[in-house]
C-alpha cells in the first residue's frame, strides 16, 4: 500500500495531474509527516535520526508548498542531526546542504549568494570524495546550481574551489579513481550525458582548458544522440 508520500512522488512525476491534486496530496503529506516529527519530540527523540530524516522529509514537502521559513528551520535542524548522528562527510549531509541552498534561492537571495560557494563546495566535496561510490544524479544536481544565474557563481574566480572537484569526478568516470565508481552510467545514460553537459559548460566558463570543455560537450551531445563531431556538423 502506497503511503501519502509515495503517491505525491507519483503523481509529481506525471504531468497529466491537476495542480489540485497535488495540492491536496501536499496538505496531506505535511499533516502526516508533523505528526511524525511531533511523535518523535514526543518521545524524547531530540537527536535521533528518525527525526533529522521527518524534519528532511518536512522541509521538502514546505519548500514545495512554497513555506520556505518552515522549510529553511527544518533543514538546519536535520542538518545538525545528521552531522550528529549520520557523520559530517554522510550522504545526508551533502543533500541537506545542496537542498537548504535551494531554499534559501527562494527565501533570500542575498544570503543564499553568500553560503552558497562553502554549501555546495561542502556537499560536493562529500559526494565526490567521500564515497566509493559517487552519486552522479546528485553531483548533476549541485552542478546545475553553480549555473544558476542568480547565484552569480558562473565566472573563471568564482568557479576554482569546485574545478578539482569536477575534474576528479571525470577521472572517477573515467576509470581512472580505481577506489571508486559510479552506477548511475549503467543504469541510464542520460547521468552521464549530463554530467559532462554541465561540467563541459563550467569548465569553458572557468577558462581551465578550453579544449577540454569542448571534448566534454561534444561527448555529452554523442551521448544524447547526437553528432560526435559538432565541427563536422557546422561545416556541412
Amino acid at each position: 500500500m502506497c503511503t501519502i508520500i509515495q503517491k505525491l512522488k507519483i503523481a509529481e512525476a506525471d504531468p497529466t495531474q491537476p495542480k489540485s491534486k497535488i495540492n491536496l496530496l501536499l496538505d496531506k503529506a505535511k499533516e502526516q509527516i508533523t505528526m511524525s516529527v511531533q511523535k518523535y519530540r514526543d518521545i524524547g527523540y531530540m537527536t535521533h535520526s528518525m527525526l533529522g530524516k521527518a524534519l528532511a522529509s518536512l522541509a521538502k514537502i514546505c519548500f514545495a508548498r512554497g513555506e520556505y521559513v518552515e522549510a529553511d528551520e527544518a533543514w538546519k535542524e536535520a542538518t545538525s542531526i545528521f552531522k550528529i548522528r549520520m557523520g559530517h562527510d554522510s550522504l545526508y549531509v551533502a543533500g541537506a546542504l545542496k537542498d537548504r541552498l535551494k531554499v534559501l534561492i527562494e527565501l533570500d537571495i542575498d544570503k543564499a549568494r553568500k553560503n552558497a560557494t562553502p554549501m555546495l563546495k561542502a556537499a560536493l566535496e562529500k559526494y565526490a570524495l567521500k564515497q566509493d561510490v559517487i552519486d552522479l544524479k546528485e553531483i548533476n544536481e549541485i552542478l546545475g546550481l553553480l549555473l544558476r544565474d542568480e547565484l552569480e557563481l558562473a565566472s573563471e574566480e568564482a568557479l576554482k574551489p569546485f574545478l578539482p572537484l569536477i575534474l576528479h569526478c571525470d577521472k572517477v568516470l573515467s576509470g581512472e579513481i580505481p577506489t571508486q565508481t559510479s552506477e548511475h552510467p549503467n543504469i541510464d545514460v542520460r547521468f552521464l550525458a549530463e554530467f559532462y553537459q554541465h561540467a563541459g559548460h563550467l569548465l569553458w566558463l572557468s577558462k581551465h582548458d578550453n579544449a577540454k570543455a569542448k571534448r566534454w560537450v561534444q561527448r555529452s551531445v554523442a551521448l544524447w544522440g547526437g553528432p560526435e563531431n559538432l565541427e563536422d556538423v557546422a561545416a556541412n
